[in-house]
């Protein structure tokens, strides 16, 4: 798909269904980085049945780079990859105003106190997570941003 991605902007409050309507897609585009193939097979396959269009990356550093060029409409990742973590990738994301504005899924088997840090992510679910739960969460946070507590 060749289309022409609206600029962000810095308001933290951008309506996003205007946005992507913008640039000529109607699907949310949802960015998805885990480094578990099978995972990331899992989630393309049933979000694109729910009419997402949807982006993989198999480790933080390359979602960073998809993040800054595609502007996805929320990004899904994992907690634990290689190169560059899931929270060190919502740290970039919540760094620049260009990204900030994009709600931050984490998806992990990860069990740890990294939950308290709500800073940098918007809604965690645990792996292994019912698809309609997933979905319904996605459907949720597209279109709102980040939660309130995640700009301060």
């Amino acid at each position: 798909m060749d289309t022409e991605l609206a600029p962000a902007t810095s308001d933290a409050v951008q309506d996003f269904s205007e946005a992507r309507l913008h640039r000529g897609q109607t699907q949310p585009r949802i960015l998805i980085a885990d480094d578990d193939a099978d995972t990331l097979t899992i989630l393309r396959i049933f979000l694109e049945s729910e009419n997402f269009e949807v982006m993989l990356a198999d480790n933080g550093a390359t979602a960073w780079k998809m993040i800054q060029e595609y502007l996805p409409d929320l990004v899904v990742t994992d907690y634990q990859m290689p190169e560059m973590s899931g929270m060190e990738l919502s740290r970039c994301v919540r760094s620049t105003a260009r990204t900030c504005h994009i709600p931050i899924l984490v998806h992990s088997a990860y069990d740890a106190p990294v939950k308290l840090d709500v800073s940098f992510y918007d809604d965690w679910l645990d792996k292994p997570t019912d698809l309609g739960s997933l979905s319904e969460t996605i459907r949720s946070r597209v279109g709102r941003g980040p939660a309130a507590g995640a700009l301060a």
